[in-house]
């Protein structure tokens, strides 16, 4: 056992205090609302999840998924376009059956809120969110557990979390916050799944942000840029079931079979 070793914190301790930290800066940051309080919390999560990485786990950054800035570009776009070429054809075929209405707004005007819509789901949800999830989070559970018990278990975590969060700002219906949070852990599992079999952050972070832009830009209205959203079934088609199953088929053979494309050398 080497030094660093030695000295982490007990194991449930380095668990717990990153995701209850998260939560206590998210949910201020949460019930306050707007872009620059979301973007803070961002921040100040990030950083107390390399904090973390550094202080309880006494872990190698690279050691919890962080490859050199530059792979993790690489790693990113990977995750990306996984998710978002077979996320892009099952909203085409709803675009035509007429299931979404999809439309460019007149003028610029629509710039402005679309670039802070992205800033805000970079900075105040995929690198936070990653950071404390599948790197310290999933790097520590690793210590006892493996395969798909590990994942598991960290996508429970990481739903509670967001369920938690989402009671922050209004309690929903039992079957509104049911399904909310059953897709929050198949979420966070699929995430998992991506970081366990790459290795890496970034290809998780590049799956989760495809999912979260493409969510805010055709899921939501208020931006102007479709006429209504999904309905629930087809949103679980075009958001969940095809890009997550198709994407990470599409990692874990890239990974197999062209393993310089994720090389962490």
């Amino acid at each position: 056992m080497d030094s660093d070793t030695a000295r982490r914190w007990p194991l449930p301790l380095r668990i717990a205090l990153p995701v209850l930290g998260a939560l206590a800066v998210a949910t201020p940051a949460r019930i306050i609302g707007g872009p620059v309080a979301a973007m803070i919390g961002g921040v100040v999560i990030a950083g107390l999840a390399l904090l973390t990485l550094r202080v309880l786990d006494r872990r190698d950054y690279r050691e919890a998924g962080l490859v050199r800035p530059g792979l993790a570009w690489r790693h990113l776009l990977l995750g990306f376009l996984a998710w978002l070429v077979p996320s892009g054809a099952v909203i085409i075929v709803l675009v035509v059956a007429g299931q979404v209405g999809l439309r460019v707004p007149d003028g610029a005007a629509w710039l402005g809120p679309v670039a802070v819509q992205l800033a805000v789901i970079m900075v105040g949800q995929v690198l936070p969110y990653e950071l404390i999830f599948r790197g310290s989070v999933l790097s520590n559970l690793a210590e006892r557990y493996g395969g798909w018990g590990l994942i598991i278990r960290q996508g429970l975590l990481y739903g509670a979390f967001l369920t938690c969060l989402r009671l922050a700002t209004g309690v929903p219906s039992v079957i509104t916050l049911l399904l909310d949070a059953t897709f929050a852990v198949c979420v966070g599992i699929a995430l998992g799944y991506a970081r366990a079999v790459s290795g890496s952050v970034w290809v998780s972070a590049g799956l989760h942000l495809a999912y979260l832009i493409v969510t805010a830009l055709i899921g939501d209205p208020t931006l102007g840029l479709v006429d209504r959203p999904l309905d629930w079934w087809p949103a679980l088609f075009a958001y969940g079931v095809v890009p997550f199953g198709v994407g990470l088929a599409c990692v874990e053979t890239l990974v197999r079979q062209r393993p310089q494309l994720i090389s962490r050398v």
